[in-house]
């Protein structure tokens, strides 16, 4: 097992970007209420996962001063 692996943290906005995309798909054919739903949670959802990583980044390794 490598120890030096580094993985991301969990996050809920990649689950909550598929469903709004999916909004987004059954909008189209139903109602353009859902489309909009839809593109407000895809929206929200990309801005939140961008914003998550600004805020919490992925630590450099011990030792490095750049």
């Amino acid at each position: 097992m490598n120890e030096d692996l580094e993985t991301p943290t969990y996050s809920f906005w990649p689950l909550l970007l598929a469903v709004g995309i999916l909004l987004i798909a059954v909008g189209i054919v139903w109602t353009i209420g859902i489309t909009i739903l839809g593109l407000v949670i895809t929206f929200a959802s990309i801005v939140g996962w961008v914003w998550e990583n600004r805020i919490d980044p992925i630590p450099d390794e011990e030792g490095e001063d750049d």
